[in-house]
């Protein structure tokens, strides 16, 4: 199956020069691509781009953050009951971030400090549950949910994704 997929996934940024907002973002472009291993077993692979805008406040850093990302995982079905399969699986992901317009503010709202781009490499553990239900015979519409536990980088949060599936 390949798919499409759009979605709001939790950022949150560990920077070097303080606190950030923790904000959920839309994540508009993931590509998908999955197959079958064996029965009751496939593998779900993604690519993604999401961005947020980080608000200052005082003690907290302000900046942009622009993020693409590619995560592998293997799935087993669960039936729930007759016509109703879930999928729950574990996974890895790796992304490459992009901090800009990184600053501080004052308690007045007045700029503080200005601090340089920087860029990271994530590295997440994965854990995920899916589900689809045809809506013709080759398309499958779907729901995703997913907890992403940081391994190294700023890669963790929660995300939640609506996905169409084309099954050739």
């Amino acid at each position: 199956m390949i798919g499409y997929a759009v979605g709001t996934t939790q950022v949150s940024v560990d920077d070097p020069r303080g606190d950030t907002e923790k904000v959920w973002a839309l994540q508009p472009l993931t590509l998908l691509y999955a197959a079958r291993l064996m029965r009751g077993v496939r593998y779900w692979s993604e690519f993604y781009y999401d961005s947020a805008a980080l608000d200052a406040a005082q003690g907290r850093v302000g900046q942009e953050v622009k993020r693409f990302g590619l995560q592998l995982s293997l799935q087993k079905s669960l039936p729930l009951m007759p016509g109703w399969v879930a999928w729950v699986g574990a996974g890895l992901g790796v992304s490459r971030a992009r901090y800009t317009a990184r600053h501080t503010i004052d308690s007045d709202g007045y700029l503080l400090a200005r601090y340089p781009d920087r860029h990271n490499t994530s590295t997440t553990l994965l854990l995920n549950a899916a589900s689809e239900w045809p809506v013709s015979q080759h398309w499958r519409l779907g729901v995703k949910l997913e907890q992403a536990l940081a391994m190294a980088g700023d890669g963790g949060g929660s995300r939640a994704s609506l996905t169409l599936l084309y099954r050739y």
